[in-house]
């Protein structure tokens, strides 16, 4: 039984969460301010392997999201403050008797911020339904990295995703002009799955993100994704570097990730990657 703390966040058909963080820089680092917090999602402690950038791992203790679910996370980063933001699991979307999930993200970056976007992976389960939307508002002087990996089923549980419904939004802007403007939608049994023009039959896919960027740091990208077994391509939109990722596993797709974000880190953000060390549990 719930307990009445708990249950004034709970709707008819599932939890109501919100979070809201605010990263401030004071002195020689940024410090985390929870400025909003109801229902199951909370922040661990910041940690702060490399001084002045602080690491958060946000936390949905549930561990998957339900149908009816709504998730909402705002975060700001402000003048010259500096975050990294993780996640400590995959963020798994189970099948729903119908109501939808909802999950909305917006993130804002004030002059000289920097804020690294870098959850695992979503996992949607075969007969989930989900809507997910992310805003990221940029200041012109303001450096952004981020990424999303999305699972199509349980591929090594026998889960082919054979029916789902998945509504994605993701909007970059800088001064609140739209760089980029884009949507993924499917529903159910979605030829754009496994068609030529689409993913092609592939259970991974992935779009990582990086602002500003300039011709330098797309020849970076070039050369990093010509090796990878994963099937992926870059595009310069303005200052905004953008990498599409297709990939037979899971593994696959993560590990090249990982390798743009490592390989563009020290040209865009000026310093080494400092890998979460949630990442190796």
């Amino acid at each position: 039984m719930k307990s009445m703390a708990s249950r004034a966040y709970v709707t008819a058909d599932g939890w109501s969460a919100k979070l809201s963080l605010s990263f401030e820089r004071a002195l020689a680092r940024t410090n985390l301010r929870v400025k909003e917090r109801a229902g199951p999602l909370s922040v661990q402690r910041p940690f702060y392997p490399e001084e002045d950038v602080c690491h958060a791992y946000v936390l949905h203790p549930p561990g998957g999201v339900v149908g009816g679910d709504q998730l909402e996370l705002n975060v700001q980063v402000r003048e010259q403050s500096s975050a990294l933001i993780t996640t400590p699991a995959a963020n798994k979307i189970y099948r729903s008797n119908g109501p939808e999930s909802q999950i909305k993200q917006q993130f804002s970056v004030e002059s000289g911020g920097t804020l690294e976007w870098l959850p695992q992976e979503t996992i949607l389960f075969g007969g989930s339904s989900l809507s997910a939307c992310t805003r990221v508002n940029l200041n012109p002087s303001a450096r952004f990295s981020g990424w999303d990996i999305v699972i199509l089923g349980r591929p090594f549980s026998g889960d082919r995703y054979e029916r789902g419904a998945f509504d994605q939004q993701m909007t970059i802007a800088v001064a609140d002009k739209p760089i980029l403007n884009e949507r993924h939608r499917w529903r159910n049994e979605e030829p754009m799955l496994g068609a030529a023009w689409g993913c092609r039959g592939n259970c991974a896919l992935a779009s990582v993100y990086a602002y500003p960027a300039d011709p330098d740091l797309l020849k970076r990208v070039q050369r990093l994704i010509a090796s990878s077994p994963a099937d992926a391509g870059v595009t310069l939109l303005d200052q905004l570097l953008v990498v599409r990722i297709l990939g037979t596993a899971p593994q696959i797709v993560r590990a090249l990730a990982e390798k743009l974000w490592t390989g563009m880190r020290p040209l865009q953000m000026g310093r080494a990657a400092s890998r979460p060390r949630i990442w190796s549990t």
